[in-house]
């Protein structure tokens, strides 16, 4: 069965009062500090209580100078000795190396994909299981514009045993048809946690801010603002998450624009 605990959506900025998951709160809650008691707010979150919403603590940490390198930066893909990820070059190359699907990697960088035709991670068929640690960093400007493809996102389908964590996507403009979400299309299984998207939009069916579809997979810690935009009949919309199937979503967030 779906499980929502702990989770909330701005019902004034989303202009929806109804979900079928989380609790709906005003802008006033929604920034203030008592709203979100229990989440372990001094060693994950951050709020700068009446002005705005909660931010992950890692968000403020501060970047370490790296030197681009052809190929990735580094690593072997292993659990010590991740593949390391430091420009949008490196990035989308994971697109089309099928075979790294199920290996680990770390961005080391800051990455803006403006002007980057992405390659999106993970097909339904074969989908992410590996581990992508964002090790803090965003990646900014992912653009996919694509109306009648299914299961997109920075990461289009993620499977079984799958981590994504400590990662920010800043102003994703997204398009797809079924399954779109600006981080995941389609999480069949995995674990998202300490991410979020801010800005931007999504535009689908079977849409959400930062998710698409979760199926079994599990969403913590994390949280999306960006306009979300549902198209067709019968389309599920939501400001974090579209549709939340039999999976788990705890102490997020979202404060989106839902129409």
């Amino acid at each position: 069965d779906t499980v929502v605990v702990s989770s909330y959506w701005d019902i004034e900025t989303s202009d929806q009062v109804d979900s079928a998951g989380g609790v709906g709160k005003t802008t006033a809650e929604m920034k203030t500090a008592s709203t979100y008691f229990g989440w372990g707010c001094d060693a994950v979150w951050v709020i700068d209580e009446g002005n705005d919403y909660p931010h992950l603590v890692w968000e403020n940490t501060p970047g370490e100078l790296i030197t681009n390198l052809p190929g990735y930066a580094g690593g072997s893909g292993e659990p010590n000795d991740p593949y390391l990820i430091a420009t949008a070059e490196q990035l989308n190359s994971i697109g089309v190396s099928v075979c790294h699907w199920d290996k680990h990697f770390k961005l080391i960088s800051d990455i803006d994909l403006d002007g980057v035709i992405f390659n999106i991670i993970g097909i339904r068929t074969m989908p992410f299981t590996g581990v992508f640690d964002g090790n803090d960093h965003t990646i900014s400007n992912f653009t996919y514009g694509s109306p009648e493809t299914n299961y997109v996102g920075l990461f289009g389908c993620v499977g079984p045993n799958a981590e994504i964590k400590d990662l920010g996507l800043v102003d994703p403009n997204v398009n797809g048809d079924h399954y779109v979400g600006a981080l995941v299309g389609w999480l069949e299984d995995g674990t998202v946690t300490g991410c979020f998207a801010v800005g931007g939009s999504v535009t689908g069916a079977y849409v959400g801010g930062l998710v698409g579809w979760n199926g079994e997979g599990t969403v913590s810690n994390s949280y999306a603002t960006g306009a979300v935009n549902g198209r067709g009949r019968n389309h599920l919309v939501g400001g974090l998450v579209g549709w939340n199937d039999e999976g788990t979503v705890s102490n997020s967030y979202a404060a989106g624009a839902v129409y």
